[in-house]
Formats: C-alpha cells, structure tokens, sequence
C-alpha cells in the first residue's frame, strides 16, 4: 500500500471521533520548524520531528511520567495562536492512530521514514529524527514488520535518533538501541530523579529564567552538590552533538495559551520551580 492509502485507512479508523481527514503526514517539515532548522546550519542534519498529543490531551497517555506543573507548561503549547487549533487537531489525530490502528501507523510511518531519508541525501545532508517532540512513547518497543524497531531501522541505515524522556532508566534496558540519544527532561518536582539519571549517564534539561530577550544561562549548575557544567540548548536542537555528563539549558518556551502575560508565566514557572531563577538560585555557579 501506499502513503494515501494507508492514510484513508487511518482516517476511516478515526471517524467515529473525528471528521475522518487524517494529517497530510506523520513526519512534519525540518524547515517550518524554527529550532530544527538549526541542525541543518550548525550539524548538517535535516531532523524530522513527530508531533503526537502530549499526556492525555488525546484520551490515551503518551507521558507516564508527566506531573501537573509540565501538563500544563507543555511546549505543545507553545507557537502562533491562531494555528494551534489545526496544530491540536493534528497531534490528536496522529497519536489516536498510533494507539487505534498501530500496525496501519508503522506502515505509514516507514514509508516516510523512508522518504525522509531520500529527501536528505538528495540534499547532501545527514538525517535525524525526533519522534517524541511532544510525548514520551517507549518507541524502541514499536516494530515494523521487518522486525526491527523504530530505531533500529533508522540507525541501521545510518539516520540518527533522539528524544527527550522522563524515565531514568529507560536507556539501560536489554532491548535499548545503543545510537537512540536520550536527554532526561527536569520539570521542577523530579529533581531526585534528575540526579539519578545523570548518574546513569544522561544528560540533564534545564530551563531557565529569561526576560524574552536574553537567556540567563549559567556556567556551572549544582547537582548533588557537584557542580556541573551547562551548555546553550538552544544554539540547536540536534543532542547527539552535545559532550556528555552535562546540562542542556534551554530557555523557557512561552506557552501562548494560557491567558497571562510572558513575565507573569515566567514567575509562575519559576515559583513552581518548572524554571530555574538563575539570579536567586543557589544551585547557580556564574
């Protein structure tokens, strides 16, 4: 079968939920998303993300390990306004399919992982994917029908693969592909968690505090009283290329739904210590 047609099948799967139209694809554009288009400037890596409804915005939970505060400073919320609604819809859709009908949605799914590779060498460019952009599926777990998982089949071909997770030790598990990068996700209540997951070997997200303009960024972070080195997140969005045993800063993501004001949200972000206040946290090492 083909795109389309594995598609139509999806589409009349959903339509007892939906208005049975299925997304134009599973795999969005490298080049309409802002921080991916990084990876092709600073990495040469045309990386392909796959947006799915995060937590239980979809009626099936995508984040095991979600606690209140990142539910609702997701960064599936973040992004032009007027669009989230189709942006929502899509995400839904997708993930609904993945749940519903998972056999029809890796036959889909390899098909344009496929193209996706097609597409980077016709461009001279290496190719990665981030298939949790907005969830925390175990995706090493999903087999295509050649017997290979996920990342298997793009790492066997060369492609990379990488995520960000909130389980600490999903990567020390027998059937871990050793080529899927993981970053472990800090949301402000796992703190020890944090610590134990950087003591197995992953590197550490972090977001801190910003005025919208400029990223206060420190040098150094404490953990287990330790200080730990912490590099620009945002500089781009490929993590294979960062050293390891480090923090990965991000700056903050404005979550355009919520009706306050960017300072506002930002001081309850940081208040519920989803967001680190790099001028008042003791942790902070300039």
């Amino acid at each position: 079968m083909n795109k389309t047609e594995l598609r139509n099948i999806l589409a009349n799967d959903l339509e007892i939920c939906f208005d049975g139209k299925f997304p134009v694809s599973l795999l969005g554009n490298p080049e309409e998303h802002f921080k991916l288009k990084k990876n092709v400037k600073e990495n040469g890596v045309l990386s392909f993300p796959l947006n799915g409804s995060p937590a239980m915005e979809s009626g099936f939970n995508t984040c095991p390990n979600s606690t209140a505060i990142c539910r609702k400073l997701c960064l599936h919320f973040s992004g032009i306004t007027f669009q989230f609604k189709n942006k929502d819809s899509a995400r839904r859709k997708r993930t609904r399919a993945y749940f519903i009908n998972r056999p029809i949605f890796l036959k889909l799914l390899k098909l344009e992982i496929d193209s996706a590779f097609n597409r980077a060498e016709s461009l001279g460019l290496d190719v990665g994917f981030r298939p949790n952009t907005t969830t925390d599926l175990i995706w090493e777990s999903a087999r295509f029908d050649c017997g290979e998982s996920v990342p298997e089949y793009i790492l066997n071909r060369g492609g990379y693969i990488y995520d960000y997770t909130k389980y600490t030790n999903r990567h020390l598990k027998k059937n871990f592909p050793a080529g899927y990068h993981l970053t472990f996700s800090y949301s402000g209540d796992n703190w020890s968690d944090c610590i134990e997951a950087h003591k197995q070997g992953l590197n550490i997200a972090i977001p801190f505090s910003s005025d919208g303009k400029k990223i206060f960024k420190p040098a150094f972070f404490l953990m287990d009283g330790k200080p730990v080195k912490v590099i620009d997140g945002d500089k781009t969005d490929f993590r294979p290329s960062d050293e390891k045993g480090v923090i990965v800063g991000l700056d903050y993501k404005y979550n355009k739904q919520l009706k306050t004001t960017r300072s506002e949200q930002l001081k309850y972000a940081i208040q519920n210590q989803f967001c680190i206040d790099v001028e008042n946290d003791l942790r902070v090492v300039a």
